[in-house]
């Protein structure tokens, strides 16, 4: 039995590594593997991972409960070939909700590796109109399932959120805290700004995603 204790897997859209659990197959780093999950069958590439290796880890939204095998020249292509099929689902998804609500965005299709499953990011601009009709989920659902070939799960996302699920390139030249290190997004305040001494500048305080950068909460500690 292999030793998982310091390797995790990566998985398309996470930049996270997701603890991988006890297989009776040798696993070395960067293989791929065909795992199943809390969300379907996924496929990822093995790595290392510190956090996996830690006493507390944290919590996960992805969880790998079984390895089903090593990836095969036919699952591989079958992975490569997901990105031209999310491309040709978001234009499909898109078209639909277009005709359906102006104040949905569509921005991300999510495509899972056994193509049974499709995650749909969206942003609802909201207008404080009283005889606006509320936009429902469940009045696209069905329609989009049936022109996708898959089950369909909407996840509305703000502007951080947005963020974290497209990824990005913050000021320091790295990729963004929220799609790369942090598994959760904390409340991130001014006062923490202040302490440290940082100049009240929106070019300063704030990221790509125009809210205050989460990375001014890292030293808020050392400044109390």
């Amino acid at each position: 039995m292999s030793d998982c204790t310091k390797l995790a897997l990566r998985i398309r859209y996470h930049e996270h590594c997701i603890r991988l659990c006890p297989t009776r197959l040798t696993i070395k780093w960067g293989q791929y593997l065909v795992v199943e999950t809390n969300r379907g069958v996924e496929c990822g590439k093995v790595d290392y991972s510190y956090d996996c290796s830690s006493k507390k880890p944290k919590r996960q939204n992805v969880v790998i409960r079984k390895v089903l095998r090593e990836a095969t020249l036919d699952d591989l292509k079958r992975l490569k070939d997901l990105d031209a099929i999310e491309a040709d689902n978001l234009k499909k998804a898109k078209k639909i909700v277009g005709g359906l609500s102006k104040d949905v965005v569509i921005k991300r299709c999510e495509l899972v590796f056994d193509r049974k499953r499709v995650y749909i990011h969206f942003i609802e601009f909201k207008e404080k109109k009283k005889d606006k009709k509320n936009f429902k989920i469940h009045d696209l659902v069905k329609e989009l399932s049936s022109e996708l070939n898959c089950k369909v799960e909407f996840k509305e996302a703000g502007l951080r959120g947005l963020a974290k699920v497209l990824g990005g390139v913050g000021i320091c030249g790295r990729s963004l805290c929220c799609s790369s290190v942090l598994n959760e997004t904390k409340s991130v305040s001014v006062r923490f700004a202040k302490d440290q001494g940082i100049a009240m500048n929106p070019k300063n305080l704030c990221g790509v995603c125009s809210k205050l950068k989460c990375c001014i909460r890292y030293e808020k500690d050392n400044y109390v």
